[in-house]
Order: C-alpha cells, then structure tokens, then sequence
C-alpha cells in the first residue's frame, strides 16, 4: 500500500513537472530520512518519526501497530461521543495516556468526597467478567477496564460469580495470559487494600523500564501466602 501510495504521488509529480514543459528535467532527490522510512517500511517495522508523532512505546511490527492505532481510534471516537461510561468499559491498553484518565479517576472521586487528592489512590479489584459483554452493569464507583494481561503468573476464576479470584501459577504454553475486567476505583491512603494482596507493576509494553503506570493490588489465594513467591517471579 505504501510503495504503490508513493509511486503514485512519483506519477503525479512528473506529469506536473511535464505540464510546465519541464519534461525530462525531472528529477528525483531521496534523502536519508526517506531511505530511513523506505527501509523501515520494507522490513515491517514502524518508522521512528512515526512512533515520535504519537508518542508510541509499542515493539509492535508495522502491521499491528498499525492495526492497534485504528483500535484506539475507534474508541476514543465512540467514547467522545457523550464521554460517559455508565455501562462502557475502557480497553486501557488503548490509551495513549492511561494514567491521565486513572487520575481523573482519583479527581472526580477525592471531589464527591471532599478529600484531598494527595490523600487519594488507587485500588483495583478483579471481576469475573472475562469479556465487557459479560459487565450487567455500571459499577457502583470507579470504572471498568480491561486488556490488561499478566507475566509471570495466571489468573484463577472462581467455580461461581460470588467468589473472587486469585493470583496462580503460571499455566504450560500462557506465556500472557489475560486478566479479567477490573474495577478501578479511588480510596483515601489508609483504606487501601494490603494484606493478602500482591502489589502489582502495571506497564504499556512487556520491556517494562520507563513505561510503568500504576500499581494494581491482585488477590492471592490466601492471607498466608507469601508474597514474596509473586516477587521473584517478576510478576506484572
């Protein structure tokens, strides 16, 4: 698509260069930064300027990177429309800058309370809802998200909706497993969840480093589960 959008626009150059009677003086000049997205295009890897343009940490190749920009596009179009999320539920790998809307989160909440927001955070619970069309409703506060995926352990759903599930082993060949819709919702510092739960680094990529955005606290199996097992593994 792209080689046959440039020759295209190579066409169109030259036979408008011919209508000035410039015929054959034509001539094409490529510099380094076209060679540079020539190259990058060719090996389906998404040029730097692209990535710049955005600000995108993705180490997607072209093609679903690509595909992952018309996702958030989409989303952010239907969301645009009234900007609620009375039933929604947000793909949080989908934002460009998800801890803006986390923080909204906190505002609007240490707003209805009257609380400061230095004083608010973050508190995450797991629903058993494996996909947004399993949500029956808005939740009581907070919002809902998803797509988010774990490393390093799996997810166990419990046998019946009132139950809650915990972190668990790795199981063979899941290397990403994915977690099911969250509840994020906004709490004063000293009512935050922390025993029997593990404090989990949220990133945008799987090279972690610089692209952390929040810290979720997952369920273990138990209060008498070490948390330390969750740690060594790497677990995010």
């Amino acid at each position: 698509f792209f080689f046959f959008f440039f020759f295209q626009a190579e066409d169109g150059i030259r036979d408008v260069e011919r209508s000035r009677g410039l015929g054959d003086v034509y001539k094409r000049q490529i510099n380094e930064n076209m060679e540079r997205l020539a190259d990058a295009i060719l090996l389906e890897r998404v040029p730097g300027v692209w990535k710049e343009v955005i600000n995108s940490s993705s180490k997607k190749p072209l093609g679903s990177w690509l595909g992952n920009i018309a996702d958030r596009y989409k989303q952010l179009e239907k969301w645009s429309e009234n900007f609620t999320l009375d039933k929604e539920c947000l793909c949080i790998s989908l934002l460009f800058n998800p801890m803006a809307f986390l923080t909204a989160i906190m505002q609007v909440t240490a707003r209805q309370e009257k609380l400061p927001l230095d004083y608010m955070v973050l508190n995450t619970m797991v629903r058993n809802y494996l996909t947004p069309e399993e949500i029956p409703g808005p939740p009581e506060t907070g919002a809902y998200i998803y797509g988010m995926y774990l490393q390093g352990a799996s997810w166990k759903m419990p046998s019946d909706r009132k139950s809650e599930g915990y972190l668990a082993q790795m199981k063979p060949r899941e290397l990403s497993p994915v977690l099911p819709v969250v509840n994020v919702v906004s709490v004063p510092l000293d009512k935050k969840q922390k025993e029997g739960y593990y404090e989990c680094p949220v990133y945008t990529t799987t090279s972690r480093g610089s692209t952390y955005v929040f810290t979720a606290n997952l369920r273990m199996e138990s209060l008498e589960f070490n948390v330390n097992n969750w740690i060594l593994a790497g677990v995010a």
